[in-house]
């Protein structure tokens, strides 16, 4: 994995910073520790997201960073938490894989786990699967700090919203916040500042 992540526009880039801002400063100043990043539905740029987010803060002075590779998007091949957990990919930056299935344990050890890998890392970030193709995921909902659904502006249906919430309501997540991905500006950006 070749690090930045990949080069987007300024504004792509200044989200990102606007995100690592609102994670460190969490809640009453007390930084997201744990955020677990699920899309409504594949496609919808969550990995590149947390991916971009986990290098922005590994840059902070924040401490380290663990990214966990849920969605199997390739952002490592890892799968030993105990050797992710000792080699790094960038300075304070470190990645393992964990596999969301019924068929799989790994989600079901790194949740155990996260209490112990708390005390290692300043944040951890978990790139999961759409929460509604792997309920699994759920499970993890009420034990991270917030969980961020990705959305993607304007082909979210309203049914499919509604769904999720009453998915993530029996979770009951601590912090739940929605971000709008991949928004198209109708009107040229250089207007917005008279706007």
């Amino acid at each position: 994995m070749s690090l930045p992540f990949e080069v987007y526009d300024k504004e792509f880039l200044l989200q990102i910073k606007k995100m690592r801002q609102r994670v460190i400063l969490g809640n009453n100043g007390n930084p997201f520790q744990s955020v677990l990043i699920t899309p409504v539905d594949s496609g919808h740029g969550a990995s590149t997201v947390t991916a971009n987010l986990a290098y922005a803060l590994s840059r902070s002075e924040g401490g380290k960073v663990l990214l966990v590779d849920g969605n199997n998007a390739g952002l490592t091949k890892e799968t030993d938490i105990e050797k992710s957990l000792q080699t790094p990919l960038a300075d304070n930056l470190y990645a393992v894989k964990v596999l969301w299935t019924d068929s799989s344990k790994q989600g079901e050890v790194f949740k155990n786990r996260l209490e112990d890998i708390r005390k290692d890392f300043a944040f951890i970030l978990i790139d999961a699967p759409p929460a509604i193709m792997a309920p699994e995921v759920l499970g993890l909902v009420s034990e991270v700090d917030i969980v961020l659904l990705l959305l993607e502006a304007g082909t979210t249906k309203w049914q499919v919203l509604d769904k999720l919430k009453e998915m993530f309501e029996e979770a009951k997540p601590k912090n739940l916040k929605v971000v709008l991905n991949k928004k198209a500006h109708y009107i040229p950006k250089r207007l917005y500042r008279w706007m």
